[in-house]
């Protein structure tokens, strides 16, 4: 009878550990595909045809994209927000699953579930192009966008080139980046923490 019970102790503890080196692979290849997507928004040159969402209601634009720099063609103003801005606090506060392959733009893309481990947080789903790594749709409850089209250029046409400038700072140096007082709120919900802050012209964004 012991011998039995050893046994089937032995054959429990494999099964766990096999599970867990399965969870743990899935772990790193969401982590991959997330890093990845966020390096591809730097690189490609590309014309989109993409479809907005949001509280404004919807709309179809033609998109140019360049070196994580973005122009629009059509009346409405629009650029695609990437998402994630820091992948370890996103990691740390969601459980962030990949879901399996899909077609967006005639373009295989890994699925991603995103679910908050915090009460009242925002809850979404990406789709990561397989080749290119490119964002090529986002859903949220609020908002979303999908790339109904896409083809990758050599460069952006001059013509098209932005003309606004954004550029990120730490919030240590705020006090001289921009030519007003900027309150810091005190306390923050729980899981977030102060990342970093975004200056476009005389706005600016935390």
């Amino acid at each position: 009878m012991r011998r039995w019970i050893l046994v089937l102790l032995l054959a429990g503890s494999a099964g766990a550990s096999g599970a867990g080196a399965v969870a743990k692979g899935r772990r790193e290849a969401v982590r991959n595909a997330l890093v990845a997507m966020l390096a591809a928004e730097q690189s490609p040159t590309y014309t989109a045809e993409v479809a907005f969402r949001d509280s404004r209601g919807t709309s179809r634009v033609t998109l140019l994209r360049s070196g994580g720099r973005s122009a629009t063609e059509g009346e409405h103003r629009r650029r695609i927000r990437q998402p994630i801005s820091d992948l370890d606090l996103l990691l740390g506060n969601y459980d962030v699953t990949l879901v399996g392959e899909e077609s967006v733009a005639g373009r295989s893309a890994r699925r991603v579930d995103v679910h908050p481990r915090h009460p009242h947080r925002p809850e979404c789903s990406l789709w990561i192009d397989r080749e290119k790594s490119l964002l090529l749709k986002y859903e949220s409850k609020d908002r979303g966008f999908e790339i109904a089209s896409l083809t990758f250029e050599a460069k952006m046409p001059e013509r098209h080139r932005p003309s606004w400038e954004r550029r990120e700072v730490a919030l240590a140096d705020l006090p001289g980046a921009v030519p007003f007082p900027v309150a810091i709120p005190s306390w923050l919900p729980k899981g977030f923490k102060f990342h970093r802050a975004g200056i476009m012209r005389d706005a600016l964004h935390i």
